[in-house]
């Protein structure tokens, strides 16, 4: 699940920034897999312009995200746990990652 078979290149901000993706494609359903990880406590915007000829208007949003500390247990099982939801998409749309998160943003484009 999210795991594409077609590596998509972009470009990162910086090597040594707050926030990093990746992008990859599933061909079979021609879905691109955005993935994005914001590792400080405030919220991140990040831009992505597409280079698709047609980008769905919406998208599935998932998101695993909490304080710097915080992890599954034992004891605390659902501490982080990956909350889904819609997204707008498009060619070009801005997505602010929640810090401290992991969020994997699917849509389909061909």
């Amino acid at each position: 699940l999210n795991r594409g078979d077609e590596y998509i290149p972009s470009t990162l901000p910086s090597s040594s920034g707050t926030i990093f993706w990746s992008v990859v494609r599933a061909t079979a359903s021609q879905s691109i897999i955005l993935k994005v990880s914001n590792t400080i406590g405030t919220v991140t915007p990040v831009t992505f312009v597409l280079p698709f000829g047609t980008v769905a208007t919406s998208g599935t949003l998932q998101v695993i995200q909490g304080a710097a500390t915080t992890s599954n247990t034992p004891t605390a099982p659902n501490a982080a746990v990956p909350v889904t939801s819609s997204i707008t998409t498009g060619k070009t749309f801005t997505y602010n990652a929640p810090g401290f998160s992991v969020s994997v943003i699917t849509l389909v484009a061909h």
